[in-house]
């Protein structure tokens, strides 16, 4: 084995390609530092919720109460979900407060596990590189440690977003293997919790349309199995508090610090120069549209399908990790435009930077050199970006930078999945 931190270089070891004792060594070391981390940041969440602090998980405990003491809930604080949440998580209403914000907090930290190893699982497995299992690992604790920022914020606060990230992140992974009912029932049950992964269902329609059609008839049982209970009036009334919500959020939280969306960012910068902050949010829709422009045209310069993913004619068929970073490059698309957006909403990004860390850490023959730096580049750009000292981190959140950053992973992940462009045929000369 030529390198053995890099698990797809050659060996022998138990019959897998790239395995010697001394990875399956330091694969160990990675798997203990990674359960180590979780389970740091767990007691340092679990202090929080024994000081008091449990935040936004008062709104879902509140809700949970709310249906439990029969309450209108029009009166529960904050809820602006699919009302099918709201009975899912009346179980966490049934105990006092702090200890239904403990029980979560060890939920939300099982998840943030399951989080980076499907995310690590469905990179490995799905990447052209001939990487065995031995990298996922490597894989998984770059992961954790890119995105540890936001994880923590999301236990911290109590909230649904890496459950959301996990449900988003095994879709598409689903999507990518070939399946269609299973990552449609993914999907339905992620837009249940939060509103993001309705972004992926256009990339769906078009790369799997049977997928997209259990989309939609697993969203009509969701959206209305609450009628069963409370009946069709008041299921209907509280779909459109919740379709109202993210609608609503939109105006408050442009100019908001903690809020860092190309939207916000180019808004804030439209204000103080004295334009409206509408132009900004033009302005991100712009760049995200030219960004989308910029990969139809390699697609079409390297022969890549658009519709559909099985071969025709001179077109390529498309290969599993190539959707699995255009699935990623979707699920960012709302993280760029969304005003709402914050720290805790980037845990869906977790994919990307497994499919960076897969290039990054698998380093094969057929890896060129360039390859692994742009990877490298991609981890680093998300890593520096949640890791930057505050001062500095509060002017980078201003300026919109956490959102370039996670566009540019995501760019960068679909650019290293992408087959090199196809030879031309050139007339010969004449003599």
């Amino acid at each position: 084995m030529a390198d053995p931190a890099c698990p797809s270089t050659g060996g022998h070891g138990d019959g897998q390609p790239g395995r010697t004792r001394r990875t399956d060594a330091l694969a160990t070391v990675a798997t203990a530092a990674f359960v180590a981390i979780i389970a740091l940041v767990t007691l340092l969440a679990l202090d929080r919720v024994v000081e008091g602090k449990v935040n936004d998980f008062y709104g879902y405990w509140d809700a949970a109460r709310t249906v439990i003491e029969g309450r209108p809930l029009s009166e529960a604080w904050g809820m602006v979900w699919m009302p099918l949440l709201t009975y899912l998580i009346v179980p966490l209403g049934y105990m006092p407060l702090l200890v239904s914000a403990a029980v979560w907090t060890v939920v939300n930290a099982l998840l943030a596990g399951c989080l980076c190893h499907v995310a690590a699982l469905a990179a490995v497995r799905a990447s052209p590189r001939p990487a065995d299992e031995a990298a996922i690992p490597f894989v998984r604790l770059i992961a954790l440690l890119v995105m540890l920022p936001p994880i923590r914020n999301v236990m911290y606060e109590g909230q649904l977003d890496i459950l959301v990230a996990l449900l988003s992140t095994a879709a598409i992974a689903g999507v990518a293997r070939g399946a269609s009912m299973l990552p449609a029932m993914g999907i339905v049950a992620a837009a249940v919790v939060k509103w993001s992964s309705v972004a992926l269902i256009p990339w769906i329609a078009v790369r799997r349309p049977l997928c997209a059609l259990w989309i939609f008839l697993c969203a009509a049982v969701a959206a209305l199995a609450p009628s069963v209970a409370i009946g069709m009036p008041e299921c209907m009334a509280q779909l459109r508090r919740a379709l109202a919500g993210p609608v609503a959020a939109t105006a408050p939280y442009i100019h908001m610090p903690d809020r860092w969306s190309l939207t916000n960012g180019l808004g804030r910068i439209a204000n103080a120069i004295g334009l409206s902050p509408q132009v900004g949010r033009w302005a991100a829709i712009g760049a995200c549209g030219a960004l989308a422009g910029a990969f139809l045209w390699q697609y079409r310069r390297r022969g890549i399908r658009w519709c559909g993913t099985a071969a025709r004619g001179a077109r390529r068929a498309v290969h599993p990790s190539l959707l699995l970073a255009e699935g990623a490059a979707f699920m960012a698309l709302p993280l760029a435009l969304h005003p709402h957006v914050a720290t805790r909403h980037a845990t869906v990004m977790t994919l990307p930077v497994a499919i960076l860390a897969v290039a990054f850490v698998t380093r094969s023959p057929q890896a060129s050199r360039s390859a692994v730096r742009i990877a490298g580049v991609g981890i680093a750009v998300v890593a520096i970006t949640w890791y930057m000292p505050y001062p500095v981190r509060a002017w980078w959140q201003w300026v919109g930078g956490p959102a370039v950053a996670i566009l540019a992973s995501a760019a960068i992940a679909l650019w290293t999945q992408m087959p090199p462009r196809t030879p031309t045929r050139r007339a010969p000369l004449s003599v």
